[in-house]
């Protein structure tokens, strides 16, 4: 099933995108998914992008699949990104050109076979404890999306929360939000 998503911010689409919805019922009766996969996307910045990576995988179970969109990505981090790969069985994916971060998660998004999917920009730190929290919300409330609270380095808030509904015009879904 494909559901067709539309962003919009401050009364304006910015962008459209369809999402896979994939059934998996059948492997988690016999446990053999993981709860969630990570999808890193790119940001206008890469000089994050492994301290980055390096949090996520200090901070995530080895068994949570994780799939990298490195489109664009200089050379310098491209080659330590394929190290990380080779060591934790990260999935690259690649583009040849840069991609916009609703573009890169769409190319994710099509990679993941579990029952939440995590997007993780790639200038973004983690901390322990960070995706059972997430899973965890999302579990308790049945929500569709959850987002956390994100704050600058010196610990002020950036993020905090956001508004979604979905909205159906003439027989389409559209998921719209605001921060």
């Amino acid at each position: 099933m494909t559901l067709n998503v539309s962003m919009e911010i401050q009364g304006h689409i910015v962008s459209t995108a369809s999402i896979r919805i994939v059934d998996i019922r059948h492997m988690e009766q016999i446990g053999t998914v993981p709860p969630a996969t990570i999808v890193v996307v790119p940001r206008e910045r890469f000089s994050m992008a492994i301290p980055s990576l390096d949090s996520i995988l200090r901070h995530t179970s080895r068994e949570i699949p994780i799939v990298y969109v490195g489109c664009g990505s200089p050379r310098k981090v491209r080659r330590v990104l394929e190290q990380r790969a080779r060591e934790r069985e990260i999935e690259l994916v690649a583009s040849p050109y840069y991609l916009s971060p609703n573009e890169a998660r769409n190319l994710g998004m099509k990679r993941v076979a579990t029952r939440h999917v995590v997007f993780v920009d790639n200038d973004c730190i983690v901390e322990a404890g960070w995706l059972d929290r997430l899973v965890g919300c999302a579990e308790k409330t049945g929500a569709a999306a959850v987002i956390p609270i994100l704050c600058w380095e010196n610990g002020l808030v950036h993020t905090a929360g956001t508004i979604m509904r979905i909205e159906v015009e003439g027989g389409r879904r559209r998921l719209m939000y605001r921060l």
